[in-house]
């Protein structure tokens, strides 16, 4: 009897699991931010912080100001230490300072600046289909990238792309 969910399939899921944490890790301080600032907008009894728009915007930005620092070295990394074991550790710490963020933000938007800095460093792990053999990784990039994006992105308005492919 042939098998119909294989270690491929575990290795898929597991990509699309980074992925998605990765993203969510990346973008929660979109959402956050509104709640640490307007006290209207969140539960009265935690503290409004007193943050400006353009200090507000290097918050949202900083995030991005790290992430390019390890993308030329995080290929060698990942050949020294392996692809699994490098995003795992990058996943893990990510998932840490988004916890340590509100505890620290009394510290000032600096201090929350340099944690989303931090972030963007450590969320720069080689490409996660470096677990998949050379053969199967075409067809996950594209099945996994379509899957996100399309799940990301909501239905297709036919008045942009009015085309019967679509």
């Amino acid at each position: 009897m042939k098998r119909v969910f294989g270690i491929r399939h575990v290795h898929v899921i597991m990509i699309f699991s980074a992925v998605t944490l990765a993203y969510t890790l990346r973008l929660n301080m979109s959402v956050a931010i509104v709640a640490m600032t307007d006290k209207s907008k969140a539960n009265p009894y935690y503290p409004e912080f007193p943050w400006n728009e353009m200090e507000k915007s290097k918050i949202l930005s900083a995030f991005f100001w790290g992430y390019p620092v390890l993308q030329i070295i995080a290929g060698n990394i990942a050949e020294k230490f392996g692809a699994k074991q490098l995003i795992f550790v990058a996943m893990t710490s990510t998932g840490l300072l988004t916890i340590i963020i509100p505890m620290l933000a009394d510290w000032g938007y600096f201090t929350v600046c340099i944690l989303r800095i931090l972030q963007g460093v450590l969320q720069t792990p080689p490409d996660y289909v470096t677990w998949l053999s050379g053969s199967q990784r075409e067809g996950c990039v594209m099945d996994l990238s379509t899957a996100v994006v399309s799940g990301m992105g909501g239905p297709v308005d036919p008045s942009i792309f009015p085309t019967d492919s679509i």
